[in-house]
């Protein structure tokens, strides 16, 4: 009896641990939105404003001025695009959804987003630079007028 009992506490403390390890916790990533929050809704407050398939950007929300730099990078959960700087004013958006198998891209090391399910790698304008992905990244249409920066997912 007391082998089923040390049995069953057993599985039930490692299984969540199990299970954690498996799908991953999300990470702190100060160029990332929408992981911690409960409704996963990002604020004007913080820059954004998504309304349908439009994605408003204010440059000096306190989220998004990371985009006023060149290599400033933000990943938007909610909406599942990647935003980066290219250089200068010119920014670009992109699906963030790795064509491998569909894992969120949500990291920009090195100049390069990065998903984290397979080591697949993309250039800033969207290009597969590592594999296993063998297609681009979908580029959104952009648009910026001063500090206001405009994403049309179609």
């Amino acid at each position: 009896m007391d082998y089923d009992h040390s049995r069953r506490d057993f599985l039930s403390k490692a299984c969540p641990v199990v299970v954690f390890a498996i799908l991953g916790l999300p990470g702190c990533d100060s160029y990332s939105m929408d992981e911690g929050d409960n409704d996963n809704t990002p604020t004007p407050e913080e820059g954004v404003t998504i309304e349908g398939s439009t994605i408003r950007l204010d440059l000096t929300g306190s989220k998004t001025s990371v985009l006023t730099s060149t290599g400033g990078f933000l990943y938007i959960a909610s909406a599942r695009v990647v935003v980066v700087n290219t250089g200068g004013s010119t920014i670009r958006a992109f699906t963030s959804i790795c064509t491998h198998e569909g894992c969120n891209v949500d990291q920009f090391i090195d100049g390069r987003m990065i998903c984290p399910c397979h080591g697949s790698q993309y250039d800033t304008a969207g290009r597969v630079v590592q594999g296993p992905a063998t297609g681009n990244l979908k580029e959104y249409t952009v648009t910026r007028s001063g500090n206001t920066v405009t994403i049309v997912k179609s």
